[in-house]
């Protein structure tokens, strides 16, 4: 029972790390179409909410 147990933690752990690569691979996916100055402005936005998020 102990390596069942063992088994279902593992598959657990690996769970968040396998959504968080399909999300970068998303993200990569998305970012390879878009301009130098639309990621910048992206980047400039992301940023602008992480403050108005870190204020409140």
């Amino acid at each position: 029972m102990g390596t069942g147990k063992s088994s279902k933690r593992q598959v657990a752990a690996t769970r968040p790390k396998q959504q968080t690569e399909l999300e970068d691979q998303r993200l990569r996916e998305l970012v390879a179409d878009l301009t130098f100055s639309e990621i910048i402005l992206m980047q400039r936005i992301l940023e602008k909410q992480c403050q108005k998020m870190q204020l409140k």
